[in-house]
């Protein structure tokens, strides 16, 4: 597919073009107080321009860094955009984050403003404010008694109407501000997911975004006419990619809902063209479909449908026969009513990124008549590098790369690319910025391999663990595979410098029997059959793998993994590096004996 020919604008820019051209389009939706509310392009560029022109009368005349510490809401994008109608960049902390993060990322960023959801967040930047010294001014989205009164705290409000009236007596105060802007100026500061060592600042300009929407946003339907829902966090570029990037160059309507907590009523409410998702959601939406099903007395008639729909769901439909074709007309009804139950009736592609998403979960949707395909991407390279095309579908691989981007396997096996949507560096570490850069070529830092065309990735390259022997293992593969077993919701291996792999196991009590299922996870994990349960699944898992790789020991974890443990980030990526740190003791009484339990190995039953 070629690449369509976008302006050459900043994103800033394209806002108020769209404004000119298609004013009166509707631009953004936000849902407060169960109602949706609509907002033109027309009134999108109005309200950049004002919070644009209130930040000059703060006192911002230079290029500033704005920090946003929310959930997504149409400020969000707003404040984004005036800041980089400024010249500035924005950068974005987890509503989720703890202090120290938020005091981590503002302080790596220099952030001189900060944009706050409501009270609760102003509190957090307050209490570390004193560690802050370029930070000037709190801006907070919501009403709150913090604002407004001094102290160096605003509201959202009151900031509009400093611009709006200072637009009064200076109407061409940001004239010619986003005919000024340049491509290659930074827009974005996006932290990475920290997986591996402390998060880093990538900086990403305004060319990055644009080659990475015109490489991937055309095959996602993106268009004048597409919807998107808006409602994993907006500091992802992830969602970044999706909201603001492709939604604004090409003049896509973006909603925003109540977040995951109410991600299956928004979807039904707004009913998106296409919808982007990491592996729990899908996870999740599968659930709900299933569940409501069963509930109805309907489990069996859902069955016969997705098992009509797995004969074809991973072949083109110039090969289908007849029959199959037959066998889909005839469970099409329950396929349809389980794409009008998740809102999901209009989409005509949605993804799953960020994870590997299991062939048993991407079959089940695919079998349904949901367009589901898999992509690839990171922080550095703008979000989207390689996406799977419909009828090209192979479970394990992202697909292909898209069409502005340049992909190589190293001689290591590491996967290399380059190309407009590679980032200008890492802010204020330039050390890590030409680690990165290696050569003209961004080092992804994950293995891979290309089959066929399609793009499989092994591992993270430092995850790579070597056993004593002498033997290269991915963990990532091993434990992919044993986490599609019902009771097992994380699998931790160990193996480097050892005799053998072991895992700790984070067990998922949903899975297990019915007298069980419902039960507190310390409870489960103290039941007499658990273990046993257990084992029996790492041994049948154990079968599909070399025997250099399959598990010989195993440790239940005593309580699940924990982002306030800093186990897991922000995005839920395991970081391995502080679970084998948190739990030294047992994975030493692992491999001493004294803990855990063998699994036998060699083939497995065969199920």
């Amino acid at each position: 597919m070629e690449a369509p020919d976008l302006p050459e604008l900043p994103l800033p820019a394209l806002v108020l073009r769209h404004a000119a051209s298609h004013g009166a389009d509707i631009a953004l939706r936000q849902k407060r107080g169960g109602k949706w509310n609509d907002i033109t392009w027309s009134e999108y560029a109005d309200r950049v321009r004002a919070c644009g022109a209130g930040m000059r009368e703060l006192g911002f005349d230079d290029i500033l860094h704005a920090g946003v510490f929310a959930d997504n809401c149409i400020e969000w994008v707003i404040a984004q955009m005036a800041t980089g109608l400024l010249g500035g960049c924005t950068l974005g902390c987890y509503p989720t984050s703890s202090r120290e993060d938020v005091e981590y990322a503002l302080g790596q960023a220099d952030a001189q403003i900060v944009f706050c959801g409501n009270a609760s967040y102003v509190e957090t930047v307050l209490s570390v404010r004193q560690n802050l010294p370029k930070l000037r001014w709190i801006v907070v989205f919501e009403d709150t008694d913090l604002a407004d009164a001094g102290d160096g705290v605003l509201s959202f409000a009151r900031l509009e109407e400093l611009g709006r009236q200072k637009l009064q007596h200076e109407p061409g105060l940001l004239d010619g501000l986003a005919e000024g802007l340049s491509l290659d100026q930074p827009g974005l500061i996006v932290f990475t997911s920290g997986s591996t060592g402390p998060p880093k600042a990538a900086m990403l300009t305004f060319r990055n975004m644009r080659s990475t929407a015109t490489g991937f946003a055309p095959m996602l339907g993106f268009g004048p006419e597409a919807v998107i829902l808006s409602y994993l966090p907006l500091c992802h570029i992830a969602e970044q990619a999706m909201t603001c990037i492709a939604a604004v160059n090409f003049r896509s309507t973006v909603a925003f809902g109540g977040g995951l907590p109410g991600l299956i009523e928004d979807l039904r409410d707004v009913r998106p063209t296409y919808l982007s998702g990491v592996p729990r959601v899908w996870l999740r939406l599968q659930s709900h479909v299933r569940e409501y099903f069963e509930t109805s007395g309907r489990g069996a008639e859902l069955d016969r449908a997705v098992e009509a729909g797995m004969a074809v769901a991973f072949r083109p439909e110039e090969d289908w026969t007849q029959a199959e074709r037959e066998a889909l007309a005839r469970h099409e009804a329950p396929a349809a009513e389980a794409r009008a139950l998740v809102g999901l009736d209009r989409a005509a592609v949605s993804t799953s990124g960020a994870a590997s998403l299991s062939a048993e979960v991407l079959g089940f949707f695919r079998a349904l008549g949901f367009n589901l395909l898999e992509l690839y991407g990171q922080t550095e390279s703008c979000g989207v590098m390689t996406l799977q095309r419909p009828g090209r579908v192979v479970p394990g691989t992202v697909g292909e790369p898209i069409p502005t981007i340049d992909l190589k396997i190293a001689e290591d096996g590491e996967i290399l690319v380059r190309g407009d949507a590679v980032f200008a560096g890492y802010y204020k570490n330039p050390q890590a910025t030409e680690d990165a850069l290696e050569g003209g070529w961004l080092h992804t830092g994950d293995v891979g391999r290309i089959e066929n065309g399609q793009v499989r990735i092994v591992d993270r390259k430092k995850d790579i663990m070597i056993t004593d022997g002498g033997k290269n293992i991915s963990p990532a593969e091993i434990e992919a595979r044993m986490r599609t077993s019902d009771l097992i919701q994380e699998c931790i291996l160990v193996a480097d410098g050892r005799k053998y792999p072991a895992a700790l196991i984070q067990i998922d009590p949903s899975g297990f029997p019915e007298d069980l299922a419902d039960a507190p996870y310390a409870q489960v994990v103290a039941n007499a059959r658990t273990e046993a349960l257990v084992r029996s699944e790492i041994h049948r898992l154990n079968a599909a793998l070399p025997n250099v790789a399959q598990i010989k020991r195993a440790y239940i974890l005593s309580q699940p993994l924990s982002a306030a443990e800093g186990e897991l980030t922000p995005t839920l990526k395991l970081r391995r590096f502080i679970v084998h740190q948190n739990n030294s003791d047992e994975i030493e009484a692992l491999y001493a004996g004294t803990a855990g339990f063998d699994v036998e190995t060699g083939r497995g039953p065969q199920h």
